[in-house]
């Protein structure tokens, strides 16, 4: 399926066509928001306020364990199996290991891409400070779905989560396939950089020990 891709901005969506991809001009981006206070516990919401996804996380032994997407009807539409390392998208399983690999860059300790292959298409998401994830189709090089993850103000309201993807159906696999990688992503982040913090934290633990010895 190729989809229409899009230049992302923080404030004003555009749509844009690039390299050899060319889809209609009636192709819409759409904007949904998340309303919960908590990405994986949430209802979202389409432009209008109508509820179009509603998210629920389930645990076990304190660790996530599934995270469930269902429809404006209620019907189940998409999974996020955390143990067993899977997506469900209506009724079909995949397995991360089988639609995700990790490229290899040619400069040790640097970033590597994960990329994800669907439909005979690959994705890659990446994470920039000031806009979030962005998911690029490699095929089309460009942009075809975004993921800004909330802001938290000290003085002023917090900015919710926001998704943003161009396509016909919003309720397609593709559609579904890429909101889970952005979840999945957005998890992964979280949970890096609650390591950093707990290995900084340790460290200067142990150095203010040190210094009282």
């Amino acid at each position: 399926m190729a989809h229409k891709t899009f230049t992302h901005d923080a404030d004003t969506p555009t749509s844009e066509v690039h390299g050899s991809v060319r889809k209609k001009s009636s192709t819409p981006l759409h904007t949904f928001t998340f309303t919960g206070k908590h990405y994986l516990n949430t209802q979202v919401e389409n432009t209008r306020g109508r509820v179009v996804y509603t998210i629920s996380t389930t645990k076990r032994h304190l660790r996530r364990a599934v995270t469930s997407i269902v429809d404006a009807r209620g019907r189940l539409w998409a999974e996020i199996h955390w143990p067993d390392r899977t997506f469900r998208v209506k009724n079909r399983v995949f397995s991360w290991d089988t639609v995700k690999t990790v490229s290899e860059g040619n400069i040790p300790f640097m970033k590597k891409n994960r990329v994800w292959t669907w439909a005979g298409r690959d994705y890659v998401p990446e994470y920039h400070k000031e806009q979030g994830w962005l998911l690029r189709d490699t095929l089309a090089n460009g942009v075809v779905a975004s993921f800004a993850p909330s802001h938290l103000h000290i003085f002023n309201p917090s900015e919710p989560p926001v998704f943003r993807i161009c396509v016909d159906d919003i309720y397609s696999k593709d559609t579904a396939l890429i909101l889970l990688i952005l979840l999945y992503s957005e998890a992964r982040r979280l949970r890096r950089r609650r390591r950093k913090h707990l290995g900084i934290g340790t460290a200067v633990k142990v150095l203010f020990v040190m210094l009282l010895l």
